[in-house]
């Protein structure tokens, strides 16, 4: 059973969950694919290579080299998964790969729209939906660009708080979810 948009998947359980934009998944995957191959093609072409070129000590570091390359790439496909945004009586939870989030549903007053400041080796300010808690802060943070908009409205819907604010908002965690 779903809602008439088809962005709210209904389980059994009384719980219910989002469902992802699937072109963002499925570009995420063709973008691993590809570097994993190409990664996978350099890594092979090293080892043929250094096999008929310089067998010895240059093959078997080539060797140790593709075997770090495939881990690499394997790793890369496994997390490009689409995220899920649940909610169950309990919580909300948001499971995305070495990324798991969760509240208690009862402390959600508020979805907001707005950029939030990622702090990485390069900053920078991403569209984001941003489950406020009681107290004011930021429990939850979510890239806008995974769920469209519809689907994100159904979800406050279904969870009975609105979702406000425009992506033009700008919001920090290091202000304990202040709005700048």
């Amino acid at each position: 059973m779903s809602d008439p948009v088809g962005a709210i998947i209904d389980f059994p359980d009384g719980s219910f969950e989002v469902a992802p934009d699937p072109t963002v998944s499925r570009r995420q995957r063709r973008w691993a694919a590809t570097t994993a191959l190409a990664s996978l093609a350099i890594g092979a072409a090293l080892v043929a290579f250094t096999t008929i070129y310089a067998p010895g000590g240059p093959q078997i570091i080539a060797i140790v080299l593709f075997v770090v390359i495939a881990a690499f790439a394997a790793l890369g496909w496994l997390t490009t998964g689409a995220p899920t945004l649940k909610a169950d009586p309990e919580e909300i939870s948001y499971l995305a790969p070495f990324r798991d989030q969760r509240m208690p549903r009862s402390e959600l007053t508020a979805i907001l729209r707005g950029e939030m400041w990622f702090q990485g080796r390069r900053s920078i300010w991403l569209k984001s939906y941003l489950f406020t808690g009681r107290d004011g802060r930021i429990a939850i943070r979510i890239l806008a660009s995974w769920y469209p908009e519809n689907a994100m409205a159904a979800f406050a819907a279904r969870l009975g708080v609105p979702l406000r604010g425009e992506f033009t908002d700008r919001y920090r965690a290091d202000a304990g979810g202040a709005r700048t």
